[in-house]
């Protein structure tokens, strides 16, 4: 049974998370913190015993032609078959790359990079991801010239629909986060301290955005207050009044202002969050409005 604690988790790709169960006859029971205490082991050394324990089961795909569905009902793990190193380029036909996708916990579709089957498929696929229950990625995922798995905008980044993935879980992702950072700073507001060793700091939104035609996500920070960034693609320096509307912005690539002002990530928050808190003076922000072409106004 479990412990109560928090479950053992590793961020595996943007949004995705591997997890660690152990497999009961009636039931998965999450290995979480206090377990593996008892165990007197590391994480590390958990996830690799699962890995092993995993491989032992190994499925090889042998139809390549078309695009193949694998359904877990209750003990198949197929979403797990892409932690296996070398297993998702299994799946090529050594001229076009192999492509996944992990809409939710029982399903993983493989097809072959070919036409317009990929795109075809970000479309339904993001019709299962918003109407499932147990919800994991609209985001196709294929591999490296290493056979390292990776997301498809990566490989394809001016891909709308690949990029219209990312900006959907991230959307989901830190609208989540977003609500337990509210949770737990509702009750106490001193729990950024105890959990992160960071001061209040209010938890920003995240939204989309197309400012160069694509996909995109973007954050507001709000001149005098200090904020948590979710890591986005835009971040818009907000001027506000007196009585807290927007009077103007200036929007520039999220990247360039983290490294221009010196962001850091709340260490152990997951998804990240850049603390923000000492605003740019004139000239900084004069600089990074020159990194782009365009500023967008309220």
């Amino acid at each position: 049974m479990s412990t109560g604690g928090r479950p053992l988790a590793r961020p595996v790709f943007p949004f995705v998370d591997a997890m660690v169960v152990i497999d009961l006859p009636d039931r998965r029971v999450l290995v979480d913190e206090p377990r593996i205490e008892e165990w007197g082991i590391g994480a590390g050394e958990v996830f690799e015993i699962a890995l092993q324990n995993f491989m032992q089961a190994i499925i090889v795909p042998t139809e390549k032609d078309s695009p193949i569905r694998f359904v877990d009902h209750g003990d198949g793990y197929f979403t797990s078959l892409l932690l296996i190193p070398g297993w998702l380029s299994l799946f090529s036909d050594g001229e076009h790359r192999p492509v996944a996708f992990i809409p939710d916990e029982r399903n993983l579709i493989l097809l072959q990079d070919k036409g317009d089957g990929v795109e075809k498929m970000f479309a339904l696929v993001a019709e299962e991801y918003l109407g499932s229950d147990c919800r994991v990625s609209p985001q196709a995922y294929t591999v490296d010239e290493n056979h390292a798995v990776i997301p498809y905008d990566r490989a394809e980044p001016l891909s709308v629909a690949a990029r219209s993935a990312t900006a959907q879980l991230a959307l989901t992702g830190y609208s989540t986060q977003t609500t337990f950072l509210e949770h737990i700073l509702d009750e106490n507001p001193d729990a950024l301290s105890r959990r992160y060793g960071i001061e209040y700091a209010y938890p920003s939104d995240i939204f989309d955005a197309e400012p160069a035609g694509l996909p995109a996500t973007i954050i507001p920070w709000c001149h005098g207050t200090a904020s948590l960034l979710p890591d986005a693609d835009y971040l818009d320096f907000c001027e506000v009044d007196s009585n807290g509307q927007i009077t103007g912005s200036i929007t520039a690539p999220l990247r360039l202002a983290v490294e221009t002002l010196g962001l850091a990530p709340v260490p152990g928050l997951w998804p990240r969050r850049f603390e923000a808190r000492e605003w740019p003076d004139d000239a900084t922000l004069a600089q990074l409005a020159a990194s782009v072409n365009q500023r967008w106004r309220q």
